[in-house]
């Protein structure tokens, strides 16, 4: 199992990259957490590995600090089965670059308007 939270984790290059693609073909574990889905210029990798990747480009990609709610959308999966939904003091990121085929298990909103799936 392979924990990336860091700033930049998916930031992967060189032979850091090949090593890591090796793991993943393996079927080796990963977790993203916070700030680590940020990917610099590695944006498709990120996006095919783990869903969705931050965009810097035009300042697309952005976040919200404060009061958020984590709403459970996929409860018949088993790491969110049983879980309820609940407010927290979070940071979340959205309007990421978002892979069609992902399987949202939770999602959060930046705006009453407007939810947004979390990675």
């Amino acid at each position: 199992m392979l924990v990336i939270y860091a700033a930049d984790g998916m930031n992967i290059t060189g032979q850091d990259r090949v090593s890591f693609e090796r793991f993943i073909q393996r079927g080796g574990g990963l977790v993203v957490i916070h700030n680590g889905v940020v990917s610099g210029a590695q944006n498709d990798g990120c996006k095919r590995v783990i869903g969705g990747s931050w965009i810097h480009e035009n300042q697309r990609t952005k976040w919200l600090h404060g009061e958020v709610g984590l709403y459970f959308v996929n409860n018949d999966h088993p790491v969110t089965q049983g879980l309820s939904n609940f407010d927290w003091k979070d940071e979340i990121y959205y309007d990421l670059d978002m892979s069609r085929d992902i399987n949202v298990l939770a999602t959060s909103f930046h705006s009453v308007f407007v939810i947004a799936p979390q990675i």
